[in-house]
């Protein structure tokens, strides 16, 4: 794969540059440019061979682009990469990690034990909702029933 978008990004700039002189011949550049000078299928031509070359060559940065994103990073696996803390469990506070969750901050996403609530508390920003009410869909505003 490391060899294939080198090679796509020269064939796509060869077909580039012979769709651009399809496209001078066809219009007649170099015969004085005239109306009578113009071949209508040679200008189609070369139209086609240089969008088809601009998208060998994208076709090439995506190729490069994927095989980026698919490669590791730090030699590991992401697992080995984020440290899994085993104090913390579904329900605990995300502040302090062992005392069970009273409330949800809506805004931070962020469940709280009601010491860490008063640390938290931004009455400006942060709104809350009790732990064992679902939290509110997308549509914002307050639900009732």
């Amino acid at each position: 794969m490391k060899k294939l978008s080198p090679l796509l990004y020269l064939f796509s700039a060869a077909i580039v540059v012979i769709g651009l002189a399809a496209l001078v011949a066809g219009l007649g550049i170099g015969k004085g440019g005239g109306e009578q000078n113009r071949d209508m299928a040679m200008v189609t031509l070369g139209g086609m061979l240089f969008s088809l070359g601009l998208f060998l060559s994208t076709a090439g940065m995506y190729a490069a682009a994927s095989t980026l994103k698919s490669a590791p990073s730090g030699g590991g696996t992401q697992a080995e990469a984020v440290p899994v803390s085993k104090k913390f469990k579904m329900g605990n506070c995300a502040v302090c990690k062992n005392t069970p969750a009273i409330v949800r901050c809506m805004t931070h996403l962020a469940p709280l034990c009601a010491n860490c609530m008063m640390k938290h508390d931004n009455a400006t920003m942060c709104e809350y909702i009790p732990m064992n009410r679902k939290a509110p869909k997308s549509g914002g505003g307050v639900q009732w029933g």
